[in-house]
């Protein structure tokens, strides 16, 4: 059996199994409405492809108010570096 035989997924009238994986990775982002427990590290979550610089990462952050809640305060001098 074909897996296209299944059923296929479209995103804005694309159909994604004619992209490669990580285009697809890179360009759809997940924000589930149940709250649950990550695995890895916070900047593992946020970043995974390791695309992002973490200055750039800690700066969004604290544009959206939450750097201080999900910061310990003994890594605040290493998580901006």
């Amino acid at each position: 059996m074909n897996i296209k035989d299944l059923g296929f997924i479209k995103i804005d009238g694309q159909d994604i199994s004619n992209l490669g994986l990580n285009h697809v990775r890179r360009s759809v982002a997940v924000i589930p409405q149940i709250s649950f427990i990550f695995k890895g590290t916070l900047r593992y979550n946020i970043d995974p492809m390791k695309q992002v610089l973490n200055k750039d990462i800690v700066s969004t952050l604290e544009d959206f108010e939450v750097y201080d809640l999900l910061i310990p305060e003994e890594h605040k001098n290493t998580a901006s570096n």
